[in-house]
């Protein structure tokens, strides 16, 4: 049986071995397993009862016809649905009333670059329409909507959400 050279000798054997006329092996990128390409952020400035409201419109939505099954997913849904409207049409909503003192906590979302192409197309056509609104207000105007319309399909009310989410199946 002949012994195992050791790190050091093979270390050795391979810089002798170098040929530095050769030009080195061309480098080829790993592939990337997680394509942040297709999504982008989007930030919403809202309280923390219209946080909850959302939240409890997700559930109130999942329990009946279980079609998100997280939070980011029912958002994505609501904004795209906010952007296929008319400008006439989302101008009958209004920007949700923020109480004068009371604080916003700006709530990020990662959504589809498709969902925020549509949603800057909206905001132009908005503009067109003589309605200006900052993405924000717009994001959260959508967002109301498909409060009010989880609470209309659930009969006025909506449940109490927990603090933290769970992962729904």
């Amino acid at each position: 049986m002949t012994k195992r050279r050791s790190l050091a000798d093979r270390n050795l054997a391979a810089i002798a071995a170098d040929d530095l006329t050769a030009s080195p092996a061309p480098h080829r990128p790993r592939p990337n397993t997680t394509n942040t390409t297709d999504t982008t952020r989007v930030a919403v400035r809202v309280t923390a009862p219209f946080y909850t409201s959302l939240k409890a419109a997700y559930l109130a939505d999942w329990a009946s016809i279980r079609e998100h099954n997280q939070l980011a997913d029912w958002i994505t849904a609501a904004l795209r649905h906010h952007a296929e409207r008319t400008p006439a049409a989302r101008n009958t909503f209004d920007d949700p009333d923020i109480p004068g003192g009371e604080t916003l906590q700006t709530r990020q979302f990662i959504v589809p670059r498709s969902v925020d192409d549509q949603i800057r197309a909206a905001m132009a056509a908005d503009q067109r329409a003589g309605r200006y609104r900052t993405r924000s207000a717009w994001c959260r105007e959508a967002l109301q909507a498909a409060v009010d319309a989880s609470k209309a399909m659930n009969g006025g009310t909506l449940p109490t959400p927990p603090a933290r989410l769970p992962r729904l199946q």
